[in-house]
């Protein structure tokens, strides 16, 4: 991971710890996981004792998605490329779903919603946790946000500042559990947040 990927991790840390908690159950080993967008597989350190199948449409990644998996005891891991609009799994794969950090730069929100949606099974989990557009009691920042997604998207793969995917994820068939918006200051622009779980 990269320096900046080490500091997001440890400053998130605190709420993907709650979020996996509920997530995943205590017996785990059966359980087939799909983290979508999983690039260098940052999750890899609460999915031990799981059959993870990571999606990402850049295959560079991969090493770092092992060596990530390595360092924390992910034993059970497949590597597939592939676009959270068009995961290549059959319906009703899963019975855990991850979106970390992707919704920000998907070309249709709408479309990976659905995908990740069909890709679960009846009774399966969603965890998301995404950047998010300020809210209105962050003016300033929300506007800076706008002012700045061009150079943005330009920058970071086409990362955008002004998403909420939360209404997608609501109105995407998916019953919400659980949802929470948060900020870290630190991080700026990109220092909004939700997260959440979902359930199919």
């Amino acid at each position: 991971m990269s320096q900046f990927e080490e500091e997001y991790e440890e400053l998130v840390g605190p709420i993907k710890i709650e979020l996996f908690k509920e997530f995943l159950p205590a017996e785990r080993s059966s359980l087939s996981v799909l983290d979508v967008g999983a690039g260098t597989l940052p999750n890899a350190q609460y999915l031990q004792e799981t059959n993870v199948t990571a999606v990402d449409p850049n295959p560079e990644m991969w090493p770092y998605a092992r060596a990530n998996a390595a360092r924390h005891g992910l034993t059970s891991l497949n590597l597939v490329n592939g676009v959270a609009e068009a995961l290549p799994f059959p319906d009703s794969s899963f019975d855990r779903v991850i979106c970390t950090l992707v919704l920000c730069s998907v070309a249709d929100v709408q479309a990976a919603v659905r995908e990740m949606h069909r890709v679960l099974k009846p009774g399966g989990k969603l965890l998301f946790l995404e950047h998010v557009a300020a809210g209105k009691e962050q003016a300033l920042l929300r506007l800076s946000q706008e002012l700045l997604n061009p150079l943005q998207r330009a920058l970071a793969d086409g990362c955008n500042l002004t998403r909420d995917p939360l209404d997608q994820i609501a109105n995407g068939s998916f019953k919400l559990e659980r949802e929470k918006h948060f900020s870290i200051p630190s991080l700026g622009l990109i220092g909004p947040h939700v997260g959440g779980i979902a359930l199919r």
